[in-house]
């Protein structure tokens, strides 16, 4: 009598193998998603934090919020593997269909970052603020096609 039981259910077995995988896939684009949002937010402190800088006409104060963001912008597609529009996400889908162009537009921020960083560097408040500027300009850019409300 035990035995048709466990025949009729065997067939669990591999519907189990198979979705480990799609399992595992969920628990790394939640974990994408995590760490996608914890750089977005510090990017967004850091460039408040140079923005105090220079409100207090203290730009050499900017130098370190300035790395931090030359570090998360060096390899910002890095953050959106496909698969990881999860939870609350603002990505929108255009990031994965037109990866090209949004790769265009991570490294136009990565190059406005290290700009940055120089013009921190220099502890010339007028560069510090134009390259802020730009940098601010990189972000609005990537949000206005890649970010929904």
């Amino acid at each position: 009598m035990l035995f048709p039981f466990i025949r009729r259910s065997l067939w669990i077995i591999p519907c189990l193998a198979m979705s480990v995988p799609s399992l595992v896939k969920a628990g790394e684009a939640k974990q994408a998603y995590k760490e996608r949002e914890k750089a977005m937010e510090s990017l967004k402190d850091e460039m408040s934090a140079i923005k105090k800088a220079l409100k207090a006409d203290k730009p050499a104060t900017a130098l370190e919020p300035a790395k931090k963001i030359e570090k998360i912008t060096q390899n910002l597609p890095a953050l959106f593997p496909e698969g990881s529009k999860v939870g609350h996400s603002e990505a929108k889908p255009e990031i994965w269909t037109n990866w090209a162009a949004f790769e265009k537009v991570a490294k136009n921020a990565a190059v406005k970052a290290a700009d940055l960083v120089k013009a921190a560097e220099s502890g010339d408040k007028t560069k510090l603020e134009t390259a802020a500027n730009e940098m601010g300009a990189a972000c609005k850019a990537c949000h206005k096609d890649y970010r929904g409300d």
